[in-house]
């Protein structure tokens, strides 16, 4: 059973990081550290693993996000309530998320801001991200955010949403482009990582280690220099690596705000791409993330 009193969780969203959490949840529950799981699925929707959870104990609910009264009941008896909604819901019916958990008596929120150091962005995405938590605070809700650094799993893939190459590493053709001049470290940790740490932490610590606190967690912290030479050497390829001046990066945004890679690349050389510290992976010392080099 949990010691801190959050016996029951909501998990909006399953997909890219929500997937690894909802298997983490269920396993949690199976183990009695929870009493239930509840799945929120959009209404109408289709998802397999929906089905899967559902047989594996979750109570699942199919719900939208813009009827604010039947989303806070499918949230009764949850004590705490994980967002991953994706970017397009992270405004509005994230928003709507948090005012239902509040009626429904939810103990703690946690929004979907998985990734990259927010605090104090005003602008963009990550500007958005970081003033909802104002919004949140604004209902009397406790809130904890975790943030884990680029996905190490998921942040080298060639295609991402059906965009190719969105973050700049084209390992099939040797060619990888970063922004700034590859010194500034970055976080990594794994998808499957970051779910462990998170639902231990809301199962085990105590909710003042929780309510409004940023957990900053990192399987490992490297430049993309580094990642660049592990790559070279792990797989013996030479890599053209083409640097793109921060000035090009903040041009590319002017024109266009939603360039995720211009967004993300300038975020990362102005030192945002790095958790901060101190780092909080001592508070599971079993906790042993896989580091990057095994995802290259």
């Amino acid at each position: 059973m949990s010691g801190n009193g959050i016996k029951t969780i909501a998990l909006a969203g399953v997909g890219s990081i929500g997937a690894f959490i909802a298997e983490e949840l269920l396993t949690a529950k199976a183990a009695g550290a929870l009493d239930g799981v509840i799945i929120l699925t959009r209404a109408g929707g289709s998802n397999d693993a929906v089905g899967q959870y559902a047989a594996k104990g979750a109570r699942v609910e199919h719900v939208d996000y813009a009827d604010e009264s039947a989303l806070a009941n499918a949230l009764r008896g949850a004590a705490a309530v994980v967002s991953t909604l994706g970017a397009a819901a992270i405004v509005n019916e994230q928003l709507a998320l948090a005012r239902a958990a509040k009626t429904a008596g939810v103990q703690l929120f946690v929004p979907s801001d998985f990734g990259n150091n927010n605090e104090g962005q005003t602008r963009g995405l990550l500007g958005v991200k970081a003033t909802l938590y104002a919004k949140i605070e604004e209902l009397e809700l406790a809130w904890a955010t975790f943030y884990t650094g680029l996905f190490a799993d998921f942040g080298f893939v060639p295609c991402v949403g059906g965009r190719p190459l969105l973050l700049g590493f084209d390992f099939e053709n040797g060619v990888v482009t970063v922004g700034g001049d590859g010194s500034v470290p970055v976080s990594f940790t794994s998808r499957r990582d970051i779910a462990r740490f998170v639902v231990h932490a809301l199962t085990t610590f105590p909710l003042e280690q929780l309510r409004n606190k940023f957990l900053r967690i990192e399987a490992s912290r490297k430049n993309f220099n580094e990642i660049v030479s592990i790559y070279e050497q792990k797989h013996g390829k030479k890599l053209e690596v083409r640097y793109t001046p921060a000035e090009e990066l903040r041009a590319r945004l002017e024109k266009n705000p939603l360039d995720f890679f211009a967004l993300l690349h300038h975020e990362w050389i102005e030192g945002r791409g790095a958790v901060g510290s101190p780092v909080d992976n001592g508070k599971w010392p079993e906790w042993k993330p896989t580091p990057v080099d095994e995802f290259l």
